[in-house]
């Protein structure tokens, strides 16, 4: 019997590893275990052992639509932006109410250079949470892709107001004003960063969001 489902707060991957191998040998045919075995693959880094057990995890439960998600993330970032939509595309016609996976097909659009596409995701995961900062944030850029430098601050700002302590949303904000010819408010933005990241160099990187049961595992098997 699997129980005392709890939160791994240190990482442990190894040892949630260990743990939903036992489960998955007590029960092979629960698509959940076989879904949360592929997201702690994934952070150690096999990704192609993802991959496979969030397949399993599918054909164990074709309505399945985190592990559908959960795939397309992986795929997104080996490189397979297509595969990526397909299964994102598939997780929001199981569960049309996610924020998260338009944010995140939003991304492989993105990366494809479907910007309208990625700018239509992102505007219905802020319709769907309107506290999501990150989907601003994405939202943001592809604005200021596309030249649209107001509609890029309105989102940055936004972002901000959300998530203040995010070391990106002072970056971004303080380019666009440069861009704009505010060089002094583009200052301001970027000392904030600094201040929030004083120690070495600051890269811009923009991860996809699994499911958020990710965070859990199985620490008693019995």
């Amino acid at each position: 019997m699997i129980n005392d489902y709890t939160l791994n707060p240190k990482g442990d991957y190894q040892g949630a590893l260990d743990d939903l191998n036992k489960a998955i040998k007590l029960n092979p045919n629960n698509a959940g275990y076989y879904n949360n075995r592929g997201i702690i693959r994934s952070e150690m880094g096999d990704k192609q052992g993802a991959i496979k057990d969030y397949t399993k995890a599918i054909k164990l439960n074709p309505n399945n639509a985190s592990a559908y998600n959960n795939r397309g993330n992986v795929r997104g970032k080996m490189g397979d932006e297509q595969g990526a939509i397909e299964d994102y595309t598939k997780a929001i016609k199981l569960n049309p109410n996610d924020a998260h996976y338009y944010n995140n097909r939003g991304l492989a659009r993105g990366k494809m250079g479907d910007k309208q596409g990625a700018l239509d995701d992102y505007t219905k995961a802020i319709k769907l949470n309107p506290n999501y900062a990150m989907a601003y944030h994405n939202r943001g850029a592809v604005r200021e892709e596309m030249g649209n430098y107001r509609g890029a601050t309105e989102d940055y700002n936004q972002a901000l107001k959300l998530n203040p302590d995010e070391v990106i949303a002072y970056y971004n904000p303080g380019y666009v004003r440069g861009e704009m010819g505010d060089k002094q408010g583009a200052i301001d933005d970027y000392n904030q960063a600094i201040k929030l990241n004083p120690n070495g160099k600051y890269i811009m990187t923009t991860e996809y969001e699994d499911e958020e049961n990710t965070l859990y595992y199985f620490k008693k098997v019995e």
